[in-house]
C-alpha cells in the first residue's frame, strides 16, 4: 500500500473535510509526530499532515469536486494554495492514455477511464512546450526550450527511450509513426522511428534558411510549414505557409502580431493560430488561404489554447474567461460553450472515442482537468426513425444549414434510421459522372511510357481527373523511385484546382453526408455499404474538398480497423 503525506500551512479549515479522521487513525507513526508539532507552534503556522493511501487520495479527490453540466469526471484541486494547474494536455490516438503537464513541470500519463497515474515525467529543466503521442499510442514525445532537444519517452514504464539532440522548436510524430519531423530555427529533420537514424535534413534551403524567423508548426507529413518572418524594414511580422517539398511560401493574412501558437488540422486541410492578447482566433485553409480565411470570436477575454479533432470536424479554444468553446469547422460557428472551470482554462482536447473533451486549468480556485461528454452536444436531440423517403427529404435540406445544431441534429436522425439511410443516401449521391479507379491508376502508370507524348497526354488527363484522382497520386508519390515521375506528380498536384459552381447549401449537405457515414462504418454492419459511398465520393465527385473530405475520411475508418 502507498502512502501519500501532504502539509497544509496556515488555518486548520484549508484541510478537506476527513482527513483529519484518516490520519488520527494512520497506523504510520510519522503523523502523530507531526500533529504533536502543531500542538507546539499553534495554528497559524503549522504544518498539518494528512496521510491517505493512493486509492483514498484518488477517491478523495473526485468525489469532493463538483461536476458542471455534461461533465463526465474531474480530478485535480479547488482552492489549492499552490495553484498547481495544468498548461498542457493531450489523448494518446487510441483515447486510452492522458497526458499533461503541469506548473512543476511534469508529465503524467493517466488512464483516460479511470484516471489512474500510470506515470511521471520529469522530462526537462525548461517549460515542455509540446507533447505529442506516436500513432500506436506507446510514446510521448516532449520539446521544451530551443536547446534542450527531444525526448522520446515509453507510455507503460516511463523510461526515457531516445533522445534527439537538435535545435528544436516544435516536432510531431509523422501520420504513419514511422519517423519524426522536427521544425530547427532554420531546417526540417526527419528521423526514423523507432531506431531514430537520421533520414533527411532540409536545410541547405534558401526559402527555409532565409524564411524563419520563429518557426511555429510542422505537419504530420512535413511538407507545410508555419513560420513567422520579417519583412525588409523589420516594421511588420508576416506569418507564412512554407510548402517545403515544392520550395513555395505564401503569406497567411491575418494579425502583424506573432501567433503564440499555430497548428495544422490533423487532415492538413486547415491551420489555426491564436495571439497574445486577443480574443479571436485565425482559421484558414491550407488550399486557399488568401481568401479562405476567417476569424472565430467567441471569447471576451484572451484565448489560451487552440486543439483540432482528430476528424478535423471540429475545434476547441480555451481562454483566460474560463470557457471551454466548441467550433464547427465546416460552418466556422460555435456549438458549445462549455463552463465549469473558475480560474482560466489553459489547454484542452479531443478524445479519439465517445465524443468527449478534456480540458485544463489552473489558479487558486481551480487546478483541474475535466471530462466533458459532447455526445448531446454534437448529436443534438432525440431522434425517431424516418418512416418514409418523403421525411428523409426533408432531413436531407436540414444537413445544409447554416447553423451546426441543426444540421448536426438532422444528421443525428439520419444516423437512428440506418440502414435505410444508407440506401437514401446512395440514391441522391449516386447520379454523379463515375471515373473508374482502373482508369485512374492505368494512367498513373503511363506516366512511365516509352515515349514523351505518352507521358505528357497521361500528365494533362490526370490534371483533368485531379480532384479524383489526388488520393492515388499522393500514394504514387511516396513510392515513386523515378525522378521524373516525381516531377510529373508534383507538377499535377500543384497544378490550380477549378472547384465547379455548388451551391454551398448543398456542399454543406456533402460534408455532413461524409461525417454520417464515417460514424456509421464503426458498425460492422453498415462498413462495407458506407466505405463503397465514401469510395464514390473521393473518386467521383468533382469537387476537390468533397474528394478530400471522403478521402480522409476512409483512412480513418481503416486506421480504426486496424
Amino acid at each position: 500500500m502507498s502512502v501519500t503525506i501532504q502539509l497544509y500551512f496556515g488555518e486548520p479549515k484549508r484541510v478537506k473535510a476527513g482527513q483529519f479522521d484518516k490520519v488520527k487513525n494512520h497506523k504510520n507513526h510519522i503523523v502523530v509526530a507531526v500533529l504533536f508539532m502543531a500542538c507546539l507552534f499553534g495554528p497559524s503556522s503549522t504544518p498539518i499532515a494528512a496521510c491517505q493511501t493512493a486509492e483514498d487520495s484518488q477517491q478523495n479527490q473526485t468525489s469532493e469536486l463538483p461536476l458542471p453540466n455534461h461533465a463526465i469526471w474531474r480530478f485535480g484541486e479547488i482552492d489549492s494554495t499552490q495553484a498547481n494547474g495544468y498548461y498542457l494536455l493531450k489523448f494518446s490516438p487510441d483515447g486510452k492514455y492522458l497526458a499533461t503537464r503541469n506548473r512543476k513541470n511534469i508529465v503524467e500519463i493517466r488512464n483516460a477511464n479511470d484516471r489512474q497515474l500510470i506515470c511521471e515525467l520529469a522530462a526537462h529543466k525548461n517549460r515542455i512546450k509540446t507533447i505529442d503521442f506516436s500513432p500506436d499510442s506507446k510514446f510521448l514525445l516532449t520539446v521544451a526550450s530551443v536547446n534542450d532537444g527531444i525526448q522520446i519517452w515509453n507510455v507503460n514504464n516511463g523510461q526515457l527511450e531516445f533522445e534527439i539532440n537538435e535545435k528544436v522548436m516544435t516536432a510531431t510524430f509523422s501520420k504513419s509513426g514511422k519517423s519524426i519531423f522536427v521544425l530547427a530555427p532554420n531546417s526540417v529533420i526527419e528521423y526514423s522511428w523507432p531506431d531514430g537514424k537520421l533520414l533527411d535534413r532540409a536545410d541547405d534551403s534558401k526559402l527555409l534558411r532565409n524564411g524563419i524567423n520563429l518557426a511555429l508548426a510542422i505537419d504530420r507529413s512535413g511538407q507545410y510549414v508555419v513560420t513567422q518572418s520579417k519583412t525588409n524594414n523589420q516594421q511588420f511580422n508576416l506569418t507564412k505557409l512554407i510548402d517545403t517539398r515544392n520550395q513555395t511560401s505564401i503569406i497567411l493574412p491575418g494579425p502583424s502580431q506573432t501567433p503564440k501558437k499555430a497548428i495544422f488540422s490533423n487532415d492538413n486541410n486547415w491551420i489555426a493560430a491564436m495571439y497574445p492578447r486577443r480574443e479571436e482566433i485565425r482559421l484558414w485553409n491550407v488550399h486557399d488561404p488568401q481568401t479562405k480565411k476567417y476569424d472565430l470570436k467567441g471569447h471576451n477575454r484572451t484565448v489560451e489554447s487552440i486543439a483540432f479533432s482528430n476528424d478535423s470536424r471540429f475545434l476547441v479554444t480555451t481562454g483566460w474567461d474560463k470557457k471551454v468553446v466548441v467550433w464547427d469547422v465546416l460552418t466556422r460557428a460555435s456549438i458549445a460553450v462549455l463552463t465549469g472551470h473558475r480560474e482560466r482554462a489553459n489547454c484542452a482536447d479531443f478524445s479519439t472515442v465517445d465524443f468527449q473533451l478534456a480540458s485544463g486549468a489552473s489558479g487558486l480556485n481551480d487546478s483541474t482537468v475535466i471530462m466533458w461528454s459532447l455526445q448531446s452536444l454534437l448529436l443534438p436531440g432525440q431522434p425517431e426513425k424516418l418512416e418514409d423517403h418523403s421525411k428523409f427529404n426533408k432531413v436531407w435540406q436540414g444537413l445544409g444549414s447554416t447553423s451546426p445544431s441543426i444540421a448536426l441534429r438532422n444528421l443525428n436522425r439520419l444516423k437512428r434510421s440506418a440502414p435505410e439511410s444508407i440506401g437514401w443516401i446512395e440514391k441522391e449521391i449516386g447520379l454523379i459522372d463515375s471515373a473508374s479507379l482502373d482508369i485512374i491508376r492505368q494512367t498513373v502508370a503511363q506516366l512511365q511510357a516509352d515515349t514523351f507524348a505518352e507521358r505528357e497526354a497521361a500528365t494533362m488527363r490526370l490534371i483533368e481527373m485531379r480532384a479524383s484522382a489526388e488520393r492515388i497520386l499522393l500514394e504514387t508519390l511516396e513510392t515513386a523511385e523515378s525522378t521524373e515521375v516525381r516531377y510529373r506528380l508534383n507538377r499535377i498536384l500543384n497544378y490550380d484546382i477549378k472547384r465547379p459552381k455548388i451551391k454551398m447549401s448543398e456542399l454543406r449537405q456533402l460534408h455532413r453526408v461524409i461525417y454520417l457515414l464515417e460514424l456509421l462504418a464503426s458498425d460492422l454492419r453498415f462498413r462495407e455499404s458506407t466505405i463503397r459511398l465514401l469510395k464514390n465520393l473521393s473518386l467521383n465527385h468533382p469537387h476537390i474538398d468533397v474528394a478530400r473530405d471522403a478521402s480522409a475520411s476512409i483512412e480513418r475508418i481503416n486506421a480504426q480497423a486496424q
